[in-house]
């Protein structure tokens, strides 16, 4: 079985991968109709400027990191918020691998494509904002934010979402400060990444994927948590593990539980079709 090179890449290694015929096919295969190879090479171009430590992961590690944002129609950028590539340390391999990661605005953007929302949106709440919450009452919670406190994610005390179907019937969650910093510090990037440089962003992707449990999945979305239940088992088991156990195909795309595997067939059949360059000696040059 043939496996991609695990060479460290630079810029041009990177954009020559992403030429090659067969991963262009592979791709061109699984991406949405508004994406095109040369805008995922982009993507990937921009994540690594943001994130150079990406250039040092396994090329078959940063492809399927690259389809799985592609095949779910996530920039994966970082620009947005909606989508991340963040290296991972392999303690088995010692090698840096890639890992597509979404982002809150990410999730926003799947659980609209389910049709069933009417609105959906997540705030930071800061100390000296004004606070209420009634779950009784419509709307359950009432903020009036105090822009007087320097707005910084040092300053956030709890972070909430809200949701409301198109039925009329509004959806909340809440988590506090330390309830976030607790599954911060559960995550392979607690110490790095969108963590550390963008707090709010990741506290607000948190409290999102709770609220998720409770709305109408999307097939994107769905897809989106069994990716996600890869860094938080919580979560994927209790969205996707006490789904259906038997989830038929539906126009000849595969079952949403097997979105996770697919990926990495796809990247095998593009690994099988490279043929790895020969090492030239650097004296024969």
């Amino acid at each position: 079985m043939n496996e991609l090179p695990e060479r460290r890449s630079k810029p041009a290694d990177l954009r020559d991968l992403l030429a090659k015929d067969s991963v262009r096919q592979s791709m061109i295969a699984v991406i949405p109709k508004h994406l095109t190879p040369e805008r995922i090479t982009k993507m990937a171009l921009i994540a690594a400027s943001r994130q150079p430590k990406l250039y040092e992961c396994t090329q078959q590690s940063l492809l399927r990191a690259l389809m799985t944002s592609a095949e779910l129609g996530i920039d994966c950028s970082g620009t947005l918020g909606r989508g991340y590539l963040i290296p991972y340390k392999n303690n088995k391999t010692g090698n840096l691998e890639a890992q597509f990661q979404i982002g809150y605005q990410g999730l926003i953007d799947l659980a609209r494509r389910s049709g069933e929302l009417a609105a959906i949106a997540c705030y930071l709440v800061y100390k000296d904002d004004e606070l209420e919450v009634n779950y009784a009452s419509f709307p359950p919670i009432k903020h009036k934010p105090n822009f007087e406190v320097e707005l910084n994610d040092a300053n956030v005390i709890l972070v909430y979402a809200v949701a409301q179907l198109k039925s009329g019937f509004m959806q909340t969650e809440i988590m506090t400060r330390s309830q976030i910093e607790g599954i911060r510090k559960r995550s392979k990037a607690a110490t790095s990444g969108p963590w550390t440089t963008d707090w709010g962003e990741m506290a607000r992707k948190t409290v999102i994927k709770r609220l998720c449990k409770y709305l109408p999945l999307s097939t994107e979305l769905e897809k989106a948590l069994v990716v996600e239940g890869e860094l938080d088992r919580e979560l994927y088991e209790d969205v996707v593990m006490k789904a259906p156990k038997d989830i038929p195909e539906t126009n000849g795309q595969t079952p949403i539980r097997d979105f996770s595997k697919r990926i990495d067939e796809d990247v095998q059949k593009v690994a099988e079709n490279l043929t790895p360059e020969p090492e030239v000696d650097d004296e024969a040059k």
